[in-house]
């Protein structure tokens, strides 16, 4: 057994210094799940919590999906409760229009439209069956993806958790790097590990075999994007599944999270064309799973990703995060904690 000893990157000195987010500060600068693609129908808004305020998400006419502030440069009226008008959206109150740049393009009561009739927006983008926001003016790297395949290559189902947790996205991602946890709560048996591990300024990259409380060997190719979200491959007997943990930071400090599970799609059948809404089911929705072939492989790939937010839970909901007594089995968790303290912020929302 190797494992436990080989840091991300090793600091040279422990820093302790608390990870803060927050107005004036900034949020790291990550691609962030805002809502599922199928709940952005044509013509429909949806407003979410976002960072320390709020956004809404619209598909125009173009069938372009648009995440922006929720608030009216006027006075503040919620965009969420507007219409889209085309390609705009409508603030309920007095009409303003805002095309998807962000930029006023219509006053009813015919006033000239002041240059700072504007409200912020992000830089928007679909993929695995979400559509996300990048907390920045430009996107630092592409939307999170799996090592090895495309979307296309995968057959996979979405799951949001409801219930959310009260700690921001980045100490979930923690638990990709906290090898005691893998060992401890997770009951896994270390063979190699972490190994293979390459860095970049918003990718860390490892690999470990270990074998699962059920005797499971699995090798997996993991990968933390940004700090908000994790996805791997997971080689085991019957297969490859994918999976992908991604969270998104919420007012009050917490995160509304997003499972992922998949299978690659067989040779010959239908690979590497789109998935197709009814492929991105929500989890545990035996109805939609129904109409699947391949519904077995994907069930399994669901409960295999579940497992570990189910071991997880109870210790997410209520910790109290801070870096206090560190030992030589915590250098690669170590390592990452310095990636996320020297990290990249931005404050669009506070500056709106």
């Amino acid at each position: 057994m190797t494992a436990l000893m080989r840091p991300a990157t090793e600091p040279a000195v422990r820093d302790s210094r608390p990870i803060l987010e927050g107005p004036g500060i900034g949020y790291h600068q990550n691609w962030y799940a805002v809502c599922l693609s199928r709940e952005l129908k044509p013509g429909k808004i949806v407003g979410r919590g976002f960072l320390d305020g709020k956004v809404i998400a619209f598909r125009g006419k173009n069938g372009k999906a648009q995440v922006m502030s929720a608030y009216c440069s006027h006075i503040g009226a919620d965009l969420s409760i507007g219409d889209v008008i085309g390609d705009e959206v409508r603030c309920p109150f007095h009409h303003w229009q805002y095309n998807q740049e962000g930029v006023c393009t219509h006053i009813p009561v015919g006033c000239k439209i002041p240059d700072r009739a504007r409200i912020q927006t992000f830089p928007t983008a679909e993929k695995w069956g979400m559509v996300w926001a990048f907390n920045g003016e430009k996107p630092l790297f592409d939307v999170p993806g799996v090592r090895g395949y495309e979307e296309s290559d995968l057959l996979y189902g979405v799951k949001v958790h409801e219930a959310g947790f009260p700690v921001p996205p980045w100490v979930m991602v923690c638990n990709s790097h906290d090898y005691q946890h893998l060992h401890t709560l997770h009951e896994l048996g270390i063979i190699e590990g972490p190994i293979n591990m390459n860095s970049s300024d918003y990718v860390l990259e490892h690999d470990v075999h270990y074998t699962t409380r059920d005797g499971l060997k699995v090798e997996n190719w993991n990968r933390v994007t940004g700090t908000n979200t994790f996805s791997a491959i997971s080689r085991t007997p019957s297969g490859p599944i994918f999976g992908m943990f991604t969270g998104t930071r919420i007012p009050g400090g917490g995160t509304r999270a997003y499972l992922l599970a998949g299978v690659p799609r067989k040779e010959g059948k239908n690979k590497g064309r789109p998935p197709t809404r009814t492929e991105q089911f929500a989890l545990v929705s035996g109805t939609m799973m129904s109409f699947l072939k391949d519904a077995p492989r994907l069930l399994r790939a669901a409960k295999f990703m579940q497992a570990f937010l189910d071991d997880d839970e109870g210790v997410l909901q209520t910790i109290q995060f801070r870096q206090g007594v560190m030992v030589e089995a915590d250098k690669t968790l170590l390592g990452f904690l310095k990636y996320v303290r020297e990290y990249p912020k931005a404050d669009l929302l506070s500056a709106a």
